[in-house]
């Protein structure tokens, strides 16, 4: 019975807050129509009709040809996203003069070093994906920005075979049976 009187002593209690409150059943909310309660600028409205067009690339690849031209262009610095220690012969031929080391991460805080925002900007990295983020990022700050397509790595790569000259036979290395990795049997793995 006592468990009783503290429910009903509880209902009371709330029944007078909500009398005290002034709540009286009726909803606190009331329905809202853009068009007739809320003023919108016919600026904003044609702004939301239009479709959204995609923004192209901030930047622009390069082949391993219009980097070779580019690169020694006068106006053109080449930026260096491989983490310190990080090297390949391919950046040893690159004239040193233009080169800005800046790792990715670094860069991407917003640490543009010594770069030049008058002048393009070649981003270069080992396969071209470093560099790709890079470029783009540069894009979006201001940069004419440019990704090397490939990388170091495709920049290494000898010229494609239908612009190399096949090798005469002087130049062609001898062949030898120990040489022809067909020739010699190769033994099962030991499990």
């Amino acid at each position: 019975m006592k468990q009783y009187r503290i429910f009903a002593l509880i209902l009371l209690l709330c029944a007078a807050m909500a009398a005290s409150m002034g709540c009286d059943n009726k909803p606190i909310v009331k329905d809202v129509t853009l068009e007739e309660d809320v003023a919108i600028p016919e600026s904003l409205k044609a702004a939301s009709e239009e479709p959204v067009v995609p923004q192209a690339p901030a930047f622009r690849s390069l082949t391993r040809a219009e980097f070779e031209t580019m690169s020694v262009a006068q106006g053109v610095q080449i930026l260096n996203v491989l983490e310190p220690g990080e090297t390949y012969p391919a950046l040893e031929t690159l004239p040193k003069a233009k080169i800005t080391n800046i790792p990715l991460q670094q860069l991407l805080t917003g640490d543009f070093g010594t770069l030049d925002r008058n002048k393009k900007v070649i981003a270069i990295c080992r396969t071209g994906n470093r560099s790709g983020q890079a470029a783009e990022f540069l894009g979006q700050n201001g940069f004419e920005a440019y990704n090397l397509e490939g990388g170091l790595l495709g920049l290494a790569e000898t010229a494609p075979a239908d612009d190399a000259a096949a090798p005469t036979d002087a130049e062609a290395p001898a062949e030898t049976e120990a040489a022809d990795p067909a020739a010699e049997p190769q033994a099962a793995p030991v499990q």
